[in-house]
């Protein structure tokens, strides 16, 4: 079980240090065992629900407690590698629309000939949607699905009639 170590406030007795850094240390080997039996890295903030399950701090501690972790990783009491990457919970499978004029596209087809043209799909799967939703996961550790939507998949596979929302199909111009 991983205790986060708490110090009182105000001035600390070479005592209340000692035994402040003692549980500190018995802390950080409980963070280190613990992280080598998992099969995936995970971020500091993953570390406080972690610590948070196993009842030693609450909700309102997490900053707190991403600060110790941090000052354990910079002061080598615990090692560097123990936290993910946070990557600014980036956003995925974001769309791109063409900002091009037709004449420009054709013109960048025509120099790409081969397959080039494949690849231009004029179609925005949000057009006809009456609203967006962006879902995202704070969770580091939790896989993320990223398959295409289904208009842009089929448009890609060349179908010439991708469906509508509410099951009518558009046409897809040549």
């Amino acid at each position: 079980m991983i205790k986060m170590p708490r110090r009182n406030p105000g001035y600390q007795e070479s005592e209340a240090v000692a035994a402040y850094e003692a549980a500190l240390e018995e802390s950080c080997q409980d963070v280190i065992r613990l992280h080598r039996d998992m099969n995936l890295k995970i971020g500091v903030r993953e570390w406080n629900y972690i610590i948070e399950g196993e009842g030693s701090i609450t909700k309102g501690e997490f900053e707190a407690c991403e600060k110790l972790i941090s000052a354990c990783r910079k002061n080598g009491k615990l090692p560097i590698s123990i936290c993910a990457d946070d990557n600014g919970r980036p956003s995925t499978n974001e769309e791109y629309i063409d900002d091009t004029s037709v004449q420009e596209e054709a013109e960048d087809i025509y120099c790409r000939f081969g397959n080039g043209h494949l690849a231009y799909i004029p179609l925005s799967f949000w057009e006809n949607q009456k609203h967006y939703v962006e879902a995202g996961v704070e969770k580091i550790g939790v896989p993320v699905c990223e398959e295409l939507p289904a208009a842009h998949r089929l448009a890609q596979q060349g179908h010439r009639r991708v469906p509508n929302r509410d099951g009518s199909s558009l046409r897809r111009p040549r």
